[in-house]
């Protein structure tokens, strides 16, 4: 394998191929890959280098990179096309039509292979009849390497790993996913996703006779069980939503590793059942409705061939064949909330959040991947067969190589002196809080997503004025600018004054009030912020609604004077807080 190349990507000139290839294109730079595309037509594998030099501004891409013609008509093509490499990442879906032939080239040339499938059919028939010639041949096999369902997967196998390492006994993990996303222009999902969705629902009532076949033992899952309505209404760190099932694969995925994790190396199963967050009954409303529409015309060949022909009528607009802007796709994000429930009754709180899932998320979680298998093949459970993410990269590096991609995994839940600030109208988290308590407080202020540290505070020690010292990241002279916040007590009212960039600011709450202004001390009529303490907070961690209503300033200033105002009225309270 020493003269071929380290990476080749199949189904390039599709939409999610796009950003596949940008990914990789930054990643060979980094590590030195050596590395190539394939289509069907060699014109356009030349246009997607062209599109992805000028979004990169990395030159000389189509002279640089490697084009391989391919089809998945013409096997012999696809031989060939595998021979040229060490890594095959398939982007060419839907997987049940065109996945097979590439996965029997791959073992063919002996050629480890991924994709970023999210059809749990495929995903296990391949696992049924080709995870015994993989091991044979010692190639690796790991699909659903996207969106679907590496997230879920690997976030459910960290958590499962560090309860052990601290004598946790899991019961189940409910995971909870939010798609947080402006007003699309073009769509959310492309129909290349929407195609793959109709077949594989479908053809769902084969996954029956496949599981009999997949999972010969039964699983001894604990009997610890929550008893769910289908729809219902929750609320996780005191923010409320609605959850209904998740459709998608990560449920069969997960299912899969705890069984690896059972038969192959002895550890206890555990239940997992995944939802979908929606932010309103409204929005469950209509997603039942078109729901049971996709469902009912997915039953019969002429329903099919609506859901096919008019995708953005029976999704609302969601799906396009042209698939959502770049844009579109900068500006969303995810986040994924997992519940832990243990034998003896603690609930634990992890996050995964990430950027765009679908395009941008996946292709870094794919081209990440790709690079664990080329630079930490000795790390995988075995040297060949067939796995699921987390059986195969759990034990890698994989994590922290993504929590430098933009991604992060959020441990132990929100601890005492942490806070999410969360966009009020999309519900998208903007900035998180991270707390360190010894007899004073250091906080560090992230940007998401991305987990970009734009600010920090630091709490001086004072027995009984509040003192502490600020500093914010100024993006447009890149450099850092500090200040303090200090505290007074005139007439009856409490009293703090914001140093910041040679300006003096005012923070006043009056006794018996949940308000609290934020004024220029030299304007002091005039409110430059606005913050108001939730009365949910009486009973449930505190919640702040802040309302900002100039650009003077930089938005982290206000924030983190909710921080000081909060840590002051409750040194001695170590709850879990949230602010938005």
């Amino acid at each position: 394998m020493s003269k071929r190349l380290d990476v080749l990507i199949f189904g390039a000139t599709g939409y999610t191929g796009q950003y596949v290839i940008e990914e990789m294109a930054r990643k060979a730079n980094q590590f030195g890959f050596k590395w190539g595309i394939a289509g069907r037509t060699a014109n356009k594998l030349k246009q997607v280098l062209q599109e992805a030099s000028n979004v990169t501004g990395i030159e000389n891409l189509t002279s640089n990179v490697d084009t391989i013609v391919a089809n998945v008509t013409n096997q012999q093509s696809l031989i060939d096309m595998c021979a040229h490499t060490k890594v095959l990442v398939n982007c060419v879906g839907p997987y049940r039509h065109y996945g097979e032939p590439v996965v029997q080239a791959c073992l063919q040339a002996r050629t480890h292979y991924i994709d970023i499938c999210g059809e749990p059919q495929f995903l296990e028939t391949i696992q049924l009849k080709y995870d015994s010639q993989a091991q044979e041949r010692e190639i690796t096999i790991v699909g659903s390497c996207g969106l679907d369902s590496l997230i879920a997967d690997l976030g459910a196998e960290t958590i499962r790993q560090e309860c052990e390492q601290n004598n946790f006994e899991i019961a189940l993990i409910e995971s909870y996913l939010a798609l947080n996303a402006p007003q699309a222009t073009r769509g959310l999902i492309h129909f290349a996703t929407w195609e793959a969705a109709v077949y594989g629902l479908h053809h769902a009532n084969e996954l029956k006779a496949l599981r009999r076949k997949l999972f010969e033992q039964k699983l001894p899952y604990s009997k610890h069980k929550i008893e769910r309505k289908s729809i219902f209404k929750t609320t996780i760190q005191g923010k409320s939503f609605w959850a209904v099932p998740f459709p998608g694969s990560d449920k069969s995925v997960v299912q899969r590793t705890q069984y690896f994790n059972y038969t192959k190396l002895n550890k206890k199963p555990i239940r997992f059942q995944p939802y979908f967050q929606m932010p309103s009954f409204i929005s469950v409303v209509k997603l039942v409705f078109f729901g049971f529409i996709f469902s009912l015309f997915t039953k019969f060949k002429l329903g099919m061939q609506c859901l096919l022909k008019f995708p953005g009528l029976f999704s609302a607009g969601f799906v396009t064949k042209e698939g959502p802007t770049r844009t579109d796709c900068a500006q969303a994000s995810f986040n994924m909330t997992f519940v832990t429930y243990t034998e003896d009754n603690q609930k634990l709180i992890h996050e995964f959040i990430g950027p765009d899932p679908g395009y941008i998320g996946t292709s870094k979680l794919s081209i990440g991947c790709a690079i664990m298998l080329l630079k930490e093949n000795d790390r995988l459970p075995a040297q060949g067969g067939v796995f699921t993410p987390a059986e195969a990269f759990g034990r890698t590096s994989l994590m922290k190589y993504l929590e430098k991609e933009g991604f992060s995994f959020i441990r132990n839940g929100f601890k005492a002196g942490e806070f999410s600030i969360y966009d009020q109208s999309s519900n998208t988290l903007l900035y998180r809080l991270e707390s360190r308590y010894g007899i004073t407080q250091t906080a560090d202020l992230y940007a998401y997503p991305g987990k970009q540290m734009v600010a920090s505070i630091r709490n001086l020690w004072s027995p009984f004025l509040y003192d502490a010292e600020i500093q914010v990241f100024d993006t447009i002279f890149n450099q850092w600018i500090f200040g303090r916040i200090t505290q007074a007590f005139p007439n009856y009212t409490f009293r703090y004054n914001i140093q910041y960039a040679n300006r003096r600011l005012i923070m006043e709450h009056r006794p018996f009030s949940l308000t609290t202004e934020i004024r220029n001390e030299q304007s002091s009529n005039y409110v430059l912020a606005q913050m108001k303490l939730s009365l949910s907070s009486i009973i449930l961690p505190n919640k702040y609604d802040l309302q900002v209503y100039t650009n003077e300033l930089p938005d982290v200033i206000y924030l983190l004077a909710v921080v000081a105002y909060d840590y002051d009225n409750g040194r001695n309270r170590r709850s879990v807080q949230n602010g938005k």
